[in-house]
């Protein structure tokens, strides 16, 4: 159960030159992160009924940029679904746009482009070029003050009538001492390095905002679909969940080590061991609730 990649166990977070001024909470140049939100990718879209639920037959869209694409798990998809659509993936890191183009390469997928973008900062595509934007967990690279800025710069490359779809997570809940120390450890640090919209440790709390910076940001006909994954021990979900949260411990350490000195490598290393240990009881319920918020430019003269 829960097998990790061997090239994790040898993993040295330090030998990585993890920097104050990383943007990412883990490091994204990292095999096992590409791996990871692979892994989390396929999970989150089947828990959401598909690549796009708001509007499955993709009518009336025909560019689609994915932002902080990573790997390119969802926008390969898309692709692969819709060959007559032009999708295009943005990601601030080298190496996950490297990945993403060999796998569009090796898929033989002509309608994909992927290349290197910061989506904190302007991106380089003209007014008005594409139909659907899609974003999802980006609260790892942003802070609250981005957030605006983003929606914003989304809604001058949407067309009249296009989508923008934001999709956001709050912690996993569950009923082990262990998970539920690191939750409130990861959050801590979070917010010491200015990274939540709560105010204080309990939450990320950007989910609450979503349809707040739609609407400030112009968007009109908002609407929410809310999402739960049960990962309790005997669930389809429990692998898969537990080893996408399992192998995030450990890659994210030095960011937590960086803001709370008590939390050593080793101490991270423990309480991973105890976490492994407590999914793996047969009583363990674990539920991670994840939020999707879309809204719609209006067209001209609306």
């Amino acid at each position: 159960m829960m097998k990790q990649d061997d090239d994790l166990e040898h993993y040295d977070p330090e030998a990585y030159g993890y920097a104050t001024e990383n943007p990412y909470v883990i490091d994204p140049d990292l095999l096992e992160e590409m791996h990871r939100l692979d892994l989390q990718g396929r999970l989150f879209t089947r828990a959401m009924g598909g690549l796009l639920a708001e509007r499955p037959d993709f009518s009336g869209i025909h560019r689609v940029l994915d932002l902080g694409c990573g790997p390119g798990e969802w926008a390969l998809e898309v692709a692969r679904e819709h060959p007559d659509l032009e999708v295009v993936g943005v990601d601030k890191a080298p190496r996950m746009i490297e990945f993403a183009t060999v796998r569009a390469l090796a898929d033989r997928l002509p309608n994909t482009a992927f290349q290197v973008a910061d989506v904190t900062a302007p991106l380089p595509f003209a007014d008005q070029s594409f139909d659907l934007i899609n974003a999802r967990f980006l609260q790892g690279l942003m802070r609250p003050q981005e957030w605006p800025r983003l929606v914003k710069e989304c809604w001058r490359l949407l067309r009249p009538g296009g989508l923008l779809r934001l999709t956001e997570a709050e912690p996993w809940l569950t009923n082990s001492a262990a998970w539920e120390q690191w939750t409130r450890t990861l959050m801590r640090a979070l917010l010491l390095d200015g990274r939540t919209f709560s105010p204080d440790e309990a939450h990320w709390g950007v989910v609450f905002m979503l349809r707040r910076l739609l609407a400030e940001g112009g968007f009109q006909q908002v609407q929410e679909r809310a999402y739960a994954i049960n990962f309790s021990f005997g669930t389809p979900a429990h692998e898969g969940i537990c080893q996408d949260l399992l192998i995030s411990v450990r890659l994210v350490q030095p960011f937590v080590t960086q803001h709370l000195s008590e939390w050593t490598k080793e101490a991270v290393e423990e309480v991973r061991e105890r976490m492994e240990q407590e999914a793996r009881a047969p009583g363990f319920c674990g539920l991670w609730f994840f939020l999707s918020a879309s809204g719609e430019r209006p067209q001209q003269g609306a």
